[in-house]
């Protein structure tokens, strides 16, 4: 997903669609297939600090079915959240394009239920030292 990016060189949209020099991109820009991985390495980072609250942060977003309205792009039954409760938990992983609507990037909630996880088994692992 891009939401206002400029991304220099080549770029393939689709396998017979190419983008050659700058594409500047003002919306958002909707994944349909896996993109693998992103870049990650901790020498292009800052200022790393763990997320915290990891936990509270999952259990403050609630889990829906819903089904699309008639002018969304997608259609049907469908299951997901709610992203302005998901904007409150976790403002770093939603997207507003010009429009208003806003976009979850559902792969960073990843990382997010990593550290609840983290947390989980920090309290279990308490809980079995401690004999209960």
């Amino acid at each position: 997903r891009l939401a206002n990016e400029t991304v220099p060189g080549n770029l393939a949209i689709k396998d017979d669609l190419w983008v050659s020099g700058t594409l500047h991109v003002n919306e958002v820009i909707y994944e349909k297939t896996f993109v693998p991985g992103t870049q990650s390495d901790y020498r292009l980072k800052e200022g790393i600090v763990p997320v915290s609250q990891s936990l509270e942060k999952v259990l403050a977003i609630t889990p829906v079915t819903f089904n699309w309205k008639p002018e969304a792009e997608k259609k049907g039954h469908d299951i997901g959240f709610i992203a302005q409760e998901v904007q409150k938990a976790c403002p770093e992983v939603v997207v507003e394009d010009r429009k208003g609507y806003l976009t979850v990037d559902y792969a960073k909630l990843v990382t997010v239920l990593f550290g609840a996880v983290q947390e989980l088994h920090s309290r279990i692992s308490k809980l079995e030292e401690n004999g209960s």
